[in-house]
């Protein structure tokens, strides 16, 4: 079967060392070039290079995003941020696995209100809350900045991501002149010759402004209408992820590249399923025209792909939701089978309403554990990222020791804890 294939190079090792290098699993960093290209971005002020490994008693604060290492021998691995706007899915790409780059920094808030306001963003190396996302079981490359005052928030948001691009491109350059591990292939998504069920993953994506915002090929996708994508291309970087305001339900730039639902349905391809291809969609729209424009052009493109079902998950809060699942549960009223994939609110015991909308008709629902169930996290033995955690903005700001053991009320602050690409262990069971 053709398709696009990445070489994997499986990381079992991570050290600081005298130069940048990876050699049999084994990957060696040098600080001072890594923190180099940090300080190299005009609104970083310093930066230090820390790894931390799974299981130690260590947390991660002030998250900005999560990146896999990756090198394109010819073009960008990140297209439209780091080189020219080349379509992704294409020619030759090298990932390093296992490994995240974690840039951190206390993106200021000034200059930002209301929802999308940054908030902390944390990530357990060892105990309960190491489980909830892959980033307590990846060996972290952790960019630890701080920033310089004075410059707008899209400026910020902009250079800090790029920083974790521009070291997971330098990091995946070492991988030149090695044996992979294992050639993956991901197929193409051309019509299978024995009448499987022709299906396609409907994605959603969070794009409202600064501090909560996507980029397709370096472009915001603010304003985007629904496209429709090779499954190649979502896990070879055309997708970037700056969703800052919401840490727990993220999805971050590390999930696209890795993406479970594009994966699961690409290895189902051919065997169980069709896999059609991804529809691409802004989520969040506020007025119902702008809603049922989305909803009726998501539709169209089920229709014109010639679709049995499809699987619709999405990003964020709120209006989000209403856009998901209504085009989930037309595709329902339409003949279209449609699985929606959700974390839940439910209140501390779950026995509140778990979705803040529901959708008549939409019959297939998946759980992806719940934002409103408490969290404790112990104290801990060391702390990157920064020193103290930076909660409630709304208020000014609460200032409290990040080594501290905290009680949180909800999962709000866990990096991509209750994502909805499916890349966790929370699920919800009827008892």
């Amino acid at each position: 079967m053709s398709g696009f294939s990445f070489k994997r190079y499986d990381v079992t090792s991570v050290r600081l060392g005298g130069a940048t290098a990876y050699d049999g699993g084994a990957l060696t960093i040098d600080p001072a070039e890594l923190a180099a290209i940090a300080t190299s971005r005009e609104v970083v002020a310093t930066a230090e290079i820390e790894l931390v490994e799974p299981g130690e008693s260590t947390r991660i604060v002030h998250v900005c995003d999560a990146v896999e290492p990756r090198h394109k021998p010819i073009g960008s691995a990140f297209p439209g941020w780091l080189g020219s706007p080349l379509r992704a899915g294409t020619g030759d790409t090298h990932r390093l696995s296992g490994v995240a780059v974690l840039p951190c920094a206390p993106m200021p808030w000034e200059g930002v209100t209301g929802l999308l306001v940054p908030r902390e963003s944390i990530v357990e190396a060892s105990g309960p809350a190491a489980t909830f996302t892959p980033f307590g079981q990846t060996r972290n490359v952790v960019v630890e900045m701080t920033v310089h005052p004075g410059f707008d928030p899209e400026r910020y948001q902009n250079e800090i991501l790029a920083v974790g691009l521009d070291v997971a491109r330098r990091l995946g350059e070492t991988t030149d002149g090695h044996v992979p591990d294992e050639i993956e292939t991901i197929p193409d998504p051309g019509r299978s010759p024995n009448g499987l069920p022709r299906v396609a993953y409907v994605m959603q994506v969070v794009s409202q402004g600064v501090y909560s915002r996507s980029t397709f090929y370096g472009h915001p996708i603010d304003s985007m209408m629904p496209t429709i994508m090779n499954p190649a291309e979502v896990l070879d970087g055309s997708i970037v992820n700056a969703n800052l305001a919401h840490p727990a339900v993220r999805i971050p730039t590390w999930m696209f590249q890795n993406h479970p639902v594009v994966r699961s349905l690409a290895a189902r391809h051919g065997n169980e399923v069709d896999f059609a291809g991804v529809i691409l969609t802004r989520g969040h729209w506020y007025d119902p025209e702008s809603k049922k424009r989305v909803i009726e052009q998501v539709t169209k493109l089920v229709h014109y792909m010639q679709l049995d079902g499809v699987i619709v998950t999405w990003e964020g809060g709120g209006n989000g939701i209403m856009e998901a699942e209504d085009i989930a549960a037309t595709c329902e009223a339409e003949g279209v089978a449609a699985v929606f994939m959700s974390f839940e609110y439910g209140g501390r015991d779950g026995s509140d309403m778990a979705l803040q909308y529901f959708a008549p008709g939409l019959e297939s629902i998946v759980s992806t554990g719940s934002l409103d169930r408490p969290v404790s996290l112990p104290a801990v033995d060391r702390v990157v990222g920064g020193d103290v955690l930076r909660l409630r903005p709304e208020i000014g700001g609460q200032f409290v020791p990040a080594a501290d053991a905290i009680d949180f009320e909800r999962m709000l602050h866990l990096f991509a804890a209750c994502n909805q690409a499916g890349a966790t262990d929370w699920r919800c069971v009827e008892v």
